[in-house]
């Protein structure tokens, strides 16, 4: 990517970023505070229940667009971030977000329009620095899509929340030669697992780990986890019905029968 398009898909993020409510509330210290019943060893729950002190109202878009690219109506139509919409205490509305406890997460986004001429992915911290960065090609056909902050890019810090944006640049149409885009952005947080939860995720099998992770509010991990045994057995009846159950849960069944397609 040209550093034409950096500088304005960085000012963007930032402009999101302005108004965040940080809160210093601590996750991993209310995992052990939790409804800690088990789980029917008939049946595994794929259900996602958020963090302690956070709702999940309905989900709406949140995102922005500049110039020719879809706008903020069609948005939920061309790009979609797997990430539930959640609301904090005293925050004005909600913001898409979710817990990892991985240094180097997984995102996942659906793209349902082709249009455009690659995608733009940021993460920032706290401050506004950049972690990471980078630019993809349009994939060739329309579904789900996932992007792994790589081993050479800084490590998350527990604790800490980081600010991600995700966007197409569309073709550039004005005088000044400025890329176009279209955008979602949101927050991850890393944790750190306290003895019992890492206890019972060293003895469960994947697919237990996955409704695991969304028992305790810790989505990245839980969608990771399902996405990876989704695409190992695409064909297995049962995992599919999971994913639905996942998805459905934070609100994303318009996307919950997507494929899964690799970048160009």
């Amino acid at each position: 990517m040209t550093q034409q398009f950096l500088k304005p898909f960085v000012s963007i993020s930032l402009i999101l970023s302005v108004g965040l409510v940080v809160q210093n509330t601590s996750p991993s210290q209310a995992q052990t505070a939790r409804r800690n019943q088990n789980r029917p060893p008939t049946h595994v729950s794929m259900a996602f229940e958020p963090p302690l002190g956070q709702g999940m109202p309905t989900r709406t878009a949140a995102g922005g667009s500049r110039g020719s690219c879809p706008d903020v109506q069609q948005l939920s139509q061309t790009l979609t971030a797997l990430v539930p919409n959640l609301i904090q205490p005293q925050e004005i509305g909600p913001d898409m977000r979710g817990l990892t406890v991985q240094a180097k997460p997984t995102l996942f986004f659906y793209l349902a329009a082709l249009v455009g001429t690659e995608v733009a992915f940021s993460l920032k911290d706290e401050d506004g620095f950049d972690i990471y960065q980078t630019s993809l090609p349009i994939p060739q056909k329309p579904g789900i899509v996932s992007i792994r902050i790589p081993d050479d890019a800084p490590s998350l810090e527990a604790g800490k929340n980081y600010r991600w944006s995700f966007g197409i640049v569309c073709e550039t149409s004005n005088a000044g030669n400025i890329p176009e885009v279209v955008f979602v952005s949101g927050e991850i947080q890393r944790i750190q697992l306290d003895n019992d939860l890492s206890q019972k995720l060293a003895i469960a099998k994947p697919l237990e780990q996955a409704a695991i992770y969304a028992q305790y509010g810790i989505w990245f991990e839980s969608l990771a986890t399902l996405a990876t045994l989704r695409q190992q057995q695409p064909e297995d009846f049962t995992l599919a019905s999971h994913w639905r159950e996942l998805l459905n849960s934070v609100g994303l069944e318009n996307v919950a029968d997507e494929p899964f397609v690799e970048w160009n």
